[in-house]
C-alpha cells in the first residue's frame, strides 16, 4: 500500500529516523525507485519510494523491477532525511511515496531486514 506525503511534515514529524530507499540499475545508471502521484492528471515521475520497513521497501522493489526489462540489479539502502531530500532534488520529485504494509500482515516478525523476528 501506497501513501503519498509531502516532505516537508512528514520530515518534521520523522525526523530522527532513518527510512529505507529501493534503487535500480539500468545498463546506463542506478536511479531511485519512483512513482506518479497522480497517473490520471501527470505522467512525470514525482514521487520518490520510502519506506520504514527494509522488507517492505524489498518487496515493492522487486515487484516493480520484475515489470522492467532493462533492469540488472536491484538495492534497497538505509538512509536520512537529509539523503532523501537530496535525492528529491537531485531527480525533481515532490512527493514520497510511502511504502506500508496492510495492518496485521507479519505482525510477529522482523523489518530491520536482518532475518531476526
Amino acid at each position: 500500500m501506497l501513501r503519498f506525503q509531502s516532505p516537508e511534515p512528514f520530515f518534521q514529524d520523522h525526523r530522527k529516523e532513518m527510512f529505507y530507499v529501493g534503487f535500480l540499475k539500468s545498463p546506463e545508471a542506478w536511479f531511485p525507485l519512483c512513482a506518479i502521484r497522480d497517473p490520471g492528471e501527470d505522467s512525470r515521475l514525482d514521487s520518490l519510494f520510502v519506506s520504514f520497513s527494509y522488507r517492505d521497501m524489498s518487496e515493492a522493489l522487486e515487484a516493480y523491477a520484475g515489470k522492467l526489462s532493462r533492469v540488472e540489479e536491484t538495492l534497497v539502502q538505509y538512509l536520512f532525511p537529509e539523503e532523501i531530500s537530496n535525492l528529491l532534488e537531485r531527480y525533481g520529485l515532490e512527493h514520497l511515496a510511502v511504502v506500508a504494509r496492510d495492518e496485521g500482515a507479519d505482525a510477529g516478525s522482523c523489518d530491520c531486514g536482518c532475518g531476526c523476528s
